[in-house]
């Protein structure tokens, strides 16, 4: 299923590589980006997105690089980095900046200098936690991969659900989602797994704060919310195809959703501000990219329409 989803992300890489497709023109006229929203092209199908200071690095899954994308006053991009076949997603460690190679079954290192580790069969998701270890998700085989501090060798894997996806640090350990049986595998430093029953349908982004963990389903729409210690839904939240989500310094949850796309701030579990960057329909699993920003802001990826944005901390606030 997810080779499809791929085939369908290098389509769009291959008939977008020039211009991008313009948003279409609603009843009031063409679209404009809301205030406090800045964009950048980026050719390639931009998935991932990792942010380290001053610079966001972002998988383009369709050009097979890693680029860097200066988040000073004006958007600017950086020199692209060789990433393997369909790079899909971006972490920064203490030993430089790494990204999972799905087309290959490689973990490759882009910076400082170039690395490659063999992770699985088809890597995804990849976090580092708090012991500064790689956590990898290796869909194909549904498990998680642990590399350790240091020396990056591969200490040891953990089953999860059916066809996993993304994952979230916990501390030491991981909580993994599985898109393919809706639900989320929480992993500890010694590999030991405990996984929840069915939460909802089509688990794509997780994360972790205090003693709960979201998770975002595209396919029944909407964000749950479930604690850390029995693994058990503790609330539900209506959204527009929610994919990526991400926690600011401050606690307010941003979840990306595919349809706009747009980020969309929750506070103690009641929705926000959304905000909207495009006006894209249902774009059938071309997954979206968020990370949060120092400031309280985010950056968000769009592979639809070839699209980087920054969205201040002011428009997440004020809506």
């Amino acid at each position: 299923m997810r080779r499809a989803v791929i085939a369908v992300v290098l389509a769009l890489a291959a008939c977008c590589s020039g211009a991008s497709p313009k948003p279409s023109p609603s009843a009031s006229g063409p679209f404009r980006l809301p205030a406090g929203v800045q964009q950048l092209k980026l050719d390639g199908t931009p998935i991932g997105i990792a942010v380290s200071g001053a610079t966001a690095w972002v998988a383009l899954a369709g050009f097979n690089r890693v680029v860097p994308v200066g988040l000073g006053a004006q958007l600017r991009l950086g020199a692209p980095h060789p990433a393997g076949k369909t790079p899909l997603r971006v972490v920064v460690a203490s030993d430089g900046v790494w990204a999972t190679s799905f087309g290959n079954g490689r973990l490759v290192r882009v910076s400082p200098s170039r690395r490659v580790i063999k992770a699985g069969d088809e890597p995804e998701g990849i976090v580092t936690t708090t012991d500064d270890a790689l956590w990898v998700v290796d869909q194909s085989n549904g498990r998680v991969l642990r590399f350790a501090p240091g020396t990056r060798k591969l200490t040891g894997t953990a089953d999860v659900g059916v066809e996993p996806r993304l994952l979230a640090a916990n501390g030491t350990g991981v909580v993994v989602s599985s898109f393919g049986d809706g639900t989320i595998t929480a992993v500890d430093a010694h590999l030991q797994a405990r996984t929840s029953k069915p939460l909802c349908t089509g688990a794509q982004g997780v994360a972790v704060k205090d003693d709960a963990v979201v998770v975002a389903c595209t396919g029944s729409n909407e964000v749950v919310f479930a604690d850390l210690a029995r693994l058990h839904v503790t609330g539900r939240i209506a959204l527009h195809e929610p994919d990526a989500l991400a926690y600011t310094a401050d606690g307010t949850l941003l979840v990306g959703e595919q349809r706009g796309p747009s980020v969309v701030a929750v506070h103690d579990g009641k929705v926000g501000c959304r905000v909207t960057v495009g006006v894209q329909p249902d774009v059938s699993d071309a997954n979206v990219g968020l990370a949060p920003l120092p400031d309280g802001g985010a950056v968000l990826t769009s592979p639809d329409v070839d699209g980087f944005y920054r969205v201040s901390a002011t428009a997440l606030g004020t809506c």
